[in-house]
């Protein structure tokens, strides 16, 4: 097996799905509807056994989870867009980790954002630095999300 540098892949990914945020306000305490847009970036080192560090087909499908459901029922908390963008980005970490093993499970990282409309996101995690990089360059990888 060819040895793997540290790894970013990244992935965006569109559902519709529905969700009432009890005693808000607003409308949103009425029964509505968003097209949702995650953007995922994984970060950390290739496996051995697989030549991944996450199959893609995996972080589509936790995503696609919650495709034309009704997020109140699909989580056991207030389906807001921080605490949605905090709740998939620890099933995609549990997935990344799951396949990496154990004993490289902390070299693992998710930061994800979730777009609720067009104009308004939330963005959760961070990326694991590249233990091969030269000394202060961490800061290119926590700004890949940035562009």
């Amino acid at each position: 097996m060819y040895p793997m540098a540290h790894t970013v892949l990244h992935l965006e990914r569109t559902i519709d799905s529905s969700h009432v945020i009890p005693n808000h306000p607003g409308k949103c305490a009425r029964l509505h509807g968003h097209t949702y847009r995650f953007q995922v970036w994984i970060s950390g080192p290739v496996s051995d056994a697989t030549g991944m560090l996450i199959d893609f087909f995996d972080v589509k499908a936790a995503i696609d989870a919650w495709d034309h459901r009704h997020l109140n029922d699909e989580v056991a908390f207030i389906p807001t867009a921080e605490l949605l963008a905090a709740e998939m980005r620890r099933r995609l970490l549990e997935v990344a980790r799951a396949q990496l093993g154990s004993d490289r499970a902390d070299e693992v990282g998710v930061l994800l954002r979730l777009w609720e409309t067009p104009s308004g996101y939330a963005q959760v995690g961070w990326l694991t630095p590249d233990p091969d990089a030269p000394h202060g360059s961490t800061a290119a990888l926590e700004s890949v999300a940035t562009a």
